[in-house]
């Protein structure tokens, strides 16, 4: 399998700063990957964003494929010229629900 390395996705502070919700929901997505090396998170202020910081900055083998897509496309979209190019595409759909 080809490693990946994320450049922002797995700063501490980065993942501190993301909307709680969004951070749990996406790693219920991936639970049966995350649930045994990362404290399972059910509900908003569990997460413990320093070791799932250690685990998206060195990951274990077996990374579903599908985790490592989702992984690069919030890292590329994590910079500010990512978030400009997001909310454009947003505001060119005026039927697509954004949250900002």
């Amino acid at each position: 399998m080809a490693t990946f390395k994320l450049r922002r996705f797995s700063k501490p502070g980065l993942l501190r700063a993301m909307r709680e919700d969004l951070l749990v929901d996406f790693m219920q997505r991936f639970e049966s990957f995350f649930d045994p090396i990362v404290p399972p998170v059910r509900i908003e202020g569990q997460i413990d964003c320093d070791r799932l910081a250690d685990v998206l900055g060195s990951p274990p083998d077996g990374v579903p494929s599908q985790l490592i897509d989702a992984l690069h496309f919030v890292d590329e979209l994590a910079t500010e010229a990512g978030h400009e190019a997001l909310l454009e595409a947003v505001s060119r759909r005026a039927d697509c629900p954004a949250v900002l």
